[in-house]
């Protein structure tokens, strides 16, 4: 669990430095698209990443419904499974 929430936090940081990447070349006059494209497949990626971690950390932090017994196996039943 560890290493999901460390894995997420170290990608939210990726993804906070690629958008200060994007507002310094938007305020440049005259950024080539072949410059800017890169970043956007970097920050794509890096948010589809970001959503399988949390997924994954959702599915590990979430109530796991118990095992149902048997009637029959329950401590009082007399077949004592």
């Amino acid at each position: 669990m560890q290493l999901l929430l460390r894995q997420c936090d170290d990608l939210a940081a990726l993804q906070t430095e690629t958008r200060n990447h994007k507002s310094v070349l938007s305020k440049l006059p005259a950024v080539p698209e072949h410059l800017r494209a890169p970043l956007a497949a970097v920050r794509t990626v890096l948010a589809e990443q970001i959503a399988v971690l949390d997924e994954a950390i959702r599915r590990r932090v979430a109530p796991r419904p118990s095992p149902r017994i048997s009637p029959a196996c329950r401590p009082s039943s007399a077949s004592g499974c």
